[in-house]
């Protein structure tokens, strides 16, 4: 029930503008990102940035879910542990299916592997929000009991 009551709240709270504006700021790694694409007027180095960032936002995401992971009791762990579970079929799925409507062009490769690396960093700034939030909660529920 407490994971229930906490992935609710998060979403609530993600949905108001105060606290959307709050996490809206651009991550260091879309900075590097852009960084890196700026100078690259040719493919080949076009194709090395986004599978070097790809492999950062995936070691990102491995991070952020597993300090989330740990931040939770072993009670609400496992929803956790589901909802990554089901984040990472529907990834899967998602990326089967870019092959399957390439249109023959070069430019798809790229296209496809930058919209892998957005699904990916997606998911980690999601993750990160929501941990954010539980370690707000826990503060404030501290800074309450503390009160009393």
């Amino acid at each position: 029930m407490k994971a229930i009551n906490y992935l609710a709240l998060a979403t609530i709270f993600l949905s108001y503008p105060a606290f959307a504006a709050a996490t809206s700021e651009p991550h260091q790694l879309d900075l590097d990102y852009e960084a890196c694409m700026t100078p690259t007027p040719d493919y080949a180095g076009m194709m090395a940035c986004v599978e070097t960032y790809s492999q950062k936002w995936e070691d990102e995401l491995n991070r952020v879910y597993e300090k989330f992971r740990q931040r939770l009791d072993d009670k609400t762990r496992p929803t956790l542990e589901n909802a990554q579970n089901a984040w990472l079929a529907h990834r899967k799925a998602e990326v089967e299916l870019y092959p399957a409507i390439k249109a023959g062009q070069p430019v798809d490769d790229f296209i496809f592997a930058e919209k892998k690396m957005r699904l990916i960093a997606d998911r980690a700034k999601e993750l990160k929000n929501l941990s954010d939030y539980v370690f707000l909660a826990e503060e404030e529920k501290k800074a309450q009991q503390g009160k009393i």
